[in-house]
């Protein structure tokens, strides 16, 4: 009896590990879920409390697979992850090239400050940019539609 609880628990386990391999790359890459925002202490345990809805999804093919298999199973998640992190954060990203450009043609760059969100030198156009785009992000229903994407 209780070697099937350990079991069912193991397989849980497994199976959350692979949803945060999945959703991982997003936490980390996304500027509003960046280490500079909210902690790594915080952050860790809220990748680890959504990717418990992906455990359905992953429990039963866990079944089946020996640890080879799991372990491509988690690169692919992994590289499936990276993938969808880039194309959601890539919009930030343009938003905050289109800041250092005006910065950098207006010759405001010699101001740039170190950004606590994503630990680079930026200039301040391109900090309120990727703030704005952000919230405009969120604003309009961000978060639901990153987790129908994942």
């Amino acid at each position: 009896m209780g070697e099937v609880i350990l079991y069912q628990l193991h397989s849980l386990l497994a199976a959350t590990a692979l949803g945060f391999c999945r959703l991982a790359p997003t936490f980390y890459l996304l500027p509003f879920f960046a280490s500079g925002n909210i902690p790594t202490v915080v952050r860790h345990p809220i990748i680890i409390v959504v990717s418990c809805a992906l455990v359905q999804h992953y429990h039963y093919e866990l079944s089946t697979l020996n640890e080879i298999d799991i372990a491509l199973l988690a690169a692919r998640e992994i590289i499936i992850g990276l993938f969808i992190a880039c194309l959601l954060a890539s919009p930030f990203w343009i938003f905050l090239a289109i800041g250092s450009f005006i910065d950098n043609q207006r010759g405001a760059t010699l101001s740039s400050t170190l950004d606590p969100a994503t630990g680079v030198d930026t200039s301040e156009l391109a900090r309120l940019f990727n703030l704005f785009s952000a919230a405009v992000y969120l604003t309009n229903g961000g978060l639901n539609f990153i987790l129908e994407t994942l």
